[in-house]
């Protein structure tokens, strides 16, 4: 790896990737350099200030075709600090995303029962349906777990209808 390669698309190469950078701002060389290499100019940390090595990490990878401001090179290299390589994984392909949010999966299934029990028959209000899921729900409802607001089963009465 090196400072020119793109940007690449699989998110642990990306981390690396940024890891990489992240050496390189850090202590001015690229982390596979051996003992005793000079930092590359403009980016000894004895010589340059870290605010202007990170203005000019964010030039060049702007010049890769990465947007990135000054600011975010420094938000970077401080997660980078705190939590090593991990931390440099784009948070969005970190967080598992979920077609129901944070609901319950308890509260999902009452509410795919009672959707399926209503499928077949006339139309419905969804209100019925609701009243429907929380009879199946409350059968057997988790410790702890609290029944949603209609807003929250509105949103997962829709994604129920999409099956």
């Amino acid at each position: 790896m090196n400072s020119r390669d793109p940007f690449p698309e699989d998110p642990w190469q990306q981390a690396q990737w940024w890891e990489w950078h992240m050496v390189e701002l850090r202590t001015g060389v690229p982390p596979e350099a051996p003992r005793g290499t000079a930092p590359r100019p403009g980016f000894d940390p004895a010589a340059v200030p870290l605010t202007q090595r990170e203005r000019m990490k964010a030039e060049e990878l702007n010049a890769l075709g990465v947007r990135i401001g000054a600011s975010g090179v420094r938000k970077r290299r401080q997660r980078y600090e705190r939590d090593g390589v991990m931390a440099m994984v784009d948070g969005r392909k970190r967080r598992e995303t979920h077609r129901f949010g944070r609901s319950h999966p308890s509260v999902v299934e009452a509410m795919r029962t009672a959707v399926n029990e209503y499928r077949d028959g006339p139309p419905v209000p969804a209100t019925v349906v609701f009243r429907r899921a929380r009879e199946i729900w409350d059968a057997s409802a988790p410790e702890g777990i609290e029944f949603p607001s209609d807003r929250t089963l509105y949103r997962i009465y829709h994604e129920l209808e999409k099956e």
